[in-house]
């Protein structure tokens, strides 16, 4: 059993990550949910706030969301559709 599953965040400007990661970590509508490799389906309204990425290689990275969205996570892959969204670069 894999410990890894596929991410694509999106707006509709472009594809700000698409990656293997380790695990996931969103601004739900009801607080912060984690999500693993084989997670079970689900669907989620997104909200503004810091998306945490740990990539396959153990290293995590942050996106910040200023608007809302929804994430689907289906068949160890996970799809976050949302307004908008921005790596956080080191030092800001």
């Amino acid at each position: 059993m894999s410990n890894v599953f596929h991410l694509d965040i999106v707006t509709p400007a472009s594809t700000v990550y698409s990656s293997e990661v380790i695990s996931l970590v969103v601004p739900a509508e009801l607080g912060y949910m984690g999500i693993l490799a084989n997670h079970t389906a689900l669907v989620a309204h997104i909200v503004k706030g810091k998306i945490i990425i740990r990539d396959k290689d153990n290293q995590a990275k942050i996106i910040n969301t200023e608007g809302n969205g929804f994430m689907e996570v289906l068949k160890n892959k996970a799809t976050l559709i949302l307004e908008s969204a921005m790596e956080k670069k080191e030092g800001t």
